[in-house]
């Protein structure tokens, strides 16, 4: 069964470039969404002030696990759609490069391809 997922993912595109009140969440759930619907590629292309988006994981003081785990588990995609350093992407705008390995730390156990990029980061 095929189904058109142009205007679902219209919306998440949107969603993924929110602002205002909770952004945070919304934009790791449209996230989230791209990465079920397989349209990471779609992402990669978005920016914000002139640099590529990040990968929002939730607020400040409660990122996402679910994500976490989605992203680990999808990493040779979005690693693909996205670029070779899509770590450099994942947080916010101040997270550093080793919190966000230490924000996967717990999931990439479960993926070879993210275990090998986190081996190669330390």
């Amino acid at each position: 069964m095929h189904t058109d997922q142009t205007a679902p993912i219209e919306r998440l595109l949107a969603d993924a470039k929110a602002a205002g009140h909770h952004f945070e969440d919304r934009r790791a759930a449209a996230f989230a969404g791209l990465v079920v619907l397989h349209a990471t590629d779609r992402f990669a292309a978005l920016s914000e002030a002139g640099k590529p988006m990040n990968i929002c994981i939730g607020s400040y003081r409660n990122q996402s696990n679910t994500l976490l785990q989605l992203l680990i588990d999808n990493w040779d995609e979005i690693k693909a759609a996205v670029d070779v350093d899509v770590v450099s992407r994942i947080g916010h705008l101040s997270i550093s490069v080793p919190h966000a390995w230490e924000a996967l730390a717990s999931y990439v156990g479960t993926n070879e391809s993210g275990n090998r990029s986190g081996r190669l980061y330390n």
